[in-house]
């Protein structure tokens, strides 16, 4: 009688593979979801095949081999270990209608300890899927639709905030129709963090390649719903680019189209955001991971504050003035609280925004001597 054969080891290549699956920790996560990972090649654990991996794996015969949607398993294996690696207590996906099945499986996994809110894709395109900790915040949906989901979020310590993960539409037309309802929202003075895949850019230096840049409809209108609502944008520390087109040679396009903003309130708050583009895989986007914590260093009116006459010819420091100035809850609102909070507003906008003038001046300065 013939044994039967149920599995075997196979060496298993992978070229081109990002270095940041090439860690003896991430390796066998992305190998086992086609088969039980057995030894990693010593070249590829020294690092000298470069990017190119090779892993025995026991492949199970009598299933089939793992075709096309491997890539989304692998990509998901590099999520979670990310979700692990960083502590994070809140994720999004997006475009789900291609980790669907894969998002269910994780949370009969772990249905004690996370929740989520799912909006569905619409045909083949779109899809919007939040998780959280439940031991870790409280989430309370306010309202969804094909573009966002609006939520309240409170933390254990009493903390509550407004957050709305965006997945704008690539139709200007849809995308500017989220951009007049973000902006008629009741809001009520409390922070406001809106963060995802904004599907637009606001100037030359967020695009490289593809069509010459021109400052049209959609940039102005994406600049117009920032401003107008007092939005500041959060600083950002990896690729310039979070996404591209993924085509090759001149055809290839990068833009940096996800991004997180916020409102004086969250500034008032004394609340520092801190966001780090990773490692695009498999996807067109790169994941971009939020921080939020309470800065070290409180904003002090004791420290000089100057208002510089240039101000004044930007027309944002009009907007700003305005909407900072009469954004509170409370009548009893002290002049001194105003200012402290519109001081912190606009010192950060300058800084970000607008540039420190005095350094720029002294920098081309003494281009201009060099050059002399």
């Amino acid at each position: 009688m013939r044994e039967s054969i149920d599995s075997i080891p196979e060496w298993i290549h992978l070229p081109g593979l990002s270095y940041k699956f090439l860690s003896s920790n991430i390796l066998p996560q992305v190998m086992a979801v086609i088969g039980k990972p057995l030894k990693i090649d010593n070249y590829t654990v020294n690092g000298e095949r470069g990017k190119f991996a090779r892993v025995c794996v026991m492949l199970n015969i009598k299933e089939p081999l793992q075709q096309g949607g491997a890539l989304k398993k692998e990509a998901l294996a590099y999520l979670w270990y990310n979700v692990k690696q960083y502590n994070i207590e809140m994720l999004v996906l997006q475009e789900t209608h291609m980790l669907h099945d894969e998002a269910k499986k994780f949370l009969l996994k772990y249905k004690r300890s996370w929740q989520r809110v799912f909006v569905s894709s619409i045909g083949r395109s779109g899809g919007i899927l939040m998780l959280w900790k439940v031991d870790s915040v409280e989430v309370e949906c306010v309202f969804k639709d094909e573009q966002s989901i609006y939520n309240l979020v409170k933390f254990q310590n009493g903390e509550v905030f407004l957050l709305t993960r965006i997945y704008a539409s690539i139709n200007h037309k849809k995308r500017s129709r989220l951009w007049n309802i973000l902006s008629g929202l009741e809001i009520n003075q409390l922070p406001w963090l809106l963060a995802g895949d904004m599907n637009g850019i606001r100037n030359e230096k967020e695009k490289m390649s593809g069509k010459e840049f021109v400052y049209g409809k959609t940039v102005r209108d994406f600049n117009n719903f920032i401003e107008t609502n007092g939005l500041l944008e959060a600083e950002f520390v990896g690729p310039r680019f979070t996404w591209t087109n993924n085509r090759s040679n001149e055809a290839r396009i990068h833009a940096r189209l996800d991004r997180a903003l916020y409102n004086a309130s969250w500034l008032s708050k004394n609340w520092e955001v801190k966001v780090r583009h990773l490692q695009k895989v498999d996807s067109d986007h790169g994941p971009i991971l939020i921080t939020c914590q309470k800065e070290r260093r409180k904003w002090s009116m004791d420290k000089q504050f100057i208002v510089e006459h240039y101000w004044f010819e930007n027309e944002m420091f009009t907007k700003l003035v305005k909407n900072n100035w009469n954004n509170t809850n409370s009548i009893e609102a002290t002049i001194m609280e105003k200012q402290r909070r519109l001081a912190a507003v606009l010192s950060k906008w300058n800084k970000e925004e607008v540039g420190n003038v005095e350094k720029n001046l002294k920098e081309d300065l003494e281009k201009l001597a060099d050059f002399e």
